[in-house]
């Protein structure tokens, strides 16, 4: 029987072909948004798909724009993004690669149109912001990027790996305008996305991605800019004379999802019952999140676990913690790194996907090195502070957003920039975990139906294709039948 993955490759072969044949446009579009979406979801080996785009662009007319609509502001820099959020590391991102821009910037967005909040999110001026109007049609949306889009000599994309739209108006754009430079900023490094075959520059933010280069096919474009953080100063008096440890963890949701062997909830019980007068808080998780439960029932009103919060009330928690804890088994990027640039004491467990920054040295390298790590932190021990202050200086030189612009505008002259770190040894990817451990759960992870809205006709087929290559007893499977015929 073919593997999981060589399954996978067959329904995507099949999802190709029939996009290849489909002749209304927006039916293409929306089979195209969900095969990008089930690529996203799924560590299937497969990081990049350009078939999938130039299949669609191909459905596309061009447009009939006049002379005067290329050129305008070549000095201009264009952040094209799918949306911002307030909380989050991706936007923070987005927002210093701005602030530390060279050139007047614009932000389009894709999915997006209330521009005060991006203005206030992004610290821009209103006018600064433009968005696309959500009823229109595919082709008018297509249009009117790209339009916007070929006025710049230069566009930086921080897009959703399923962001289908914006990846067929950066190829149009470029097509248009041979001289258009584009940036694709790596946010999302450990998975599938579409829009990297458009660009000119694939600018690696870990060295996760950046150990995913050949995968990607981008060795020649690649190019290591690191994460920008501008540490906050945060009023840590009086933490190190209390008695009850303050423990803090945040992340997506997906990120503290159990993988086989690697689970957070229960190494937090274990240190909450080691510290017994200690409290733990941990943003991010939803209440479906069952990984939670036993924690919660366990430990009482001594671990709360909520959604995330508002980025002010976020530095609140963060000033009054003992110890600020990474998510595992997937790290949280940014929030690391900011943790200990802004003065906290850190700690968390290497998991599957790291590298994000040096802090990452301070992980543990599994759960009874890290109790033993907090235990320190706790009882203020002088050497693991002094290694905490080591670690902190080198990761305030490595992101200080002026340096990592420098190392966007080197990428962009020409320069092919490498990690000023051994990304090999921090990336740990050689085999590739993310990968290993999907295919050893052996569960495909389908589009949300509210996500991907598909036509009850295109439902169907694509129930009839999982189940010939993923068989009826495939929880998967059905799932997707349940979806195509009881609710369409």
């Amino acid at each position: 029987m073919p593997t999981f993955r060589v399954r996978l490759q067959h329904l995507v072969d099949d999802v190709l072909a029939k996009l290849g044949t489909t002749q209304d446009v927006q039916s293409a579009f929306q089979l195209a948004e969900w095969l990008a979406t089930l690529l996203w979801r799924n560590y299937g080996g497969i990081y990049r798909l350009d078939e999938l785009e130039t299949t669609l662009l191909g459905k596309i007319p061009r447009p009939a724009l006049p002379p005067s609509a290329t050129g305008q502001n070549l000095d201009h820099e264009i952040h094209l993004a799918t949306a911002v959020y307030r909380s989050g590391g991706h936007s923070p991102l987005m927002g210093h690669l701005i602030r530390q821009a060279d050139r007047p910037t614009a932000v389009l967005l894709t999915r997006m149109q209330d521009l005060d909040t991006v203005a206030t999110v992004l610290g821009v001026a209103v006018d600064q912001v433009h968005s696309v109007d959500h009823e229109a049609p595919l082709v008018a949306k297509v249009h009117a990027l790209v339009g916007l889009l070929i006025r710049s000599n230069r566009v930086i994309a921080s897009i959703h790996p399923n962001d289908v739209l914006a990846a067929l108006a950066l190829r149009m754009a470029k097509e248009l305008r041979s001289d258009l430079q584009i940036g694709f900023v790596n946010h999302a490094d450990h998975v599938f996305s579409v829009g990297i075959g458009a660009a000119d520059h694939v600018l690696e933010i870990s060295a996760y991605g950046w150990g995913l280069r050949q995968a990607r096919r981008t060795e020649a474009k690649s190019s290591f800019i690191g994460i920008p953080i501008q540490p906050r100063a945060l009023n840590h008096l009086g933490i190190a004379d209390r008695s009850a440890p303050v423990f803090l963890s945040g992340g997506s949701p997906y990120k503290f999802r159990p993988q086989p062997g690697m689970s957070l909830p229960p190494v937090l019980s274990k240190l909450l019952a080691e510290h017994s007068n200690a409290t733990l808080t941990v943003l991010g998780p939803k209440s479906r999140d069952w990984w939670w439960w036993a924690l919660r029932v366990r430990r009482g009103r001594r671990a709360r676990v909520q959604q995330a919060i508002p980025k002010e009330r976020y530095q609140q928690l963060l000033s009054t913690c003992t110890v600020y804890i990474d998510s595992h088994p997937i790290l949280g990027g940014t929030a690391l790194p900011e943790a200990l640039m802004s003065g906290c004491h850190v700690a968390g467990i290497r998991g599957v996907a790291w590298g994000y920054s040096l802090a990452d040295e301070l992980l543990s390298p599994d759960p009874d090195s890290f109790l033993a790590a907090c235990a320190k932190l706790v009882q203020h021990d002088a050497e693991t502070l002094v290694r905490q202050q080591e670690v902190r200086s080198s990761c305030k030189q490595l992101h200080e957003p002026a340096r990592v612009r420098c190392r966007l505008s080197a990428a962009f002259s020409g320069q092919l920039v490498a990690p000023p770190f051994d990304a090999a040894d921090l990336a740990a990817d050689h085999a590739r975990p993310l990968e290993s451990h999907w295919e050893r759960g052996a569960h495909l992870i389908h589009p949300g139906k509210n996500e991907c809205p598909l036509a009850p006709k295109e439902k169907q087929w694509l129930a009839f294709r999982h189940l010939l290559h993923f068989g009826p007893f495939s929880w998967s499977t059905l799932k997707l039948l349940f979806y195509a015929f009881a609710r369409v």
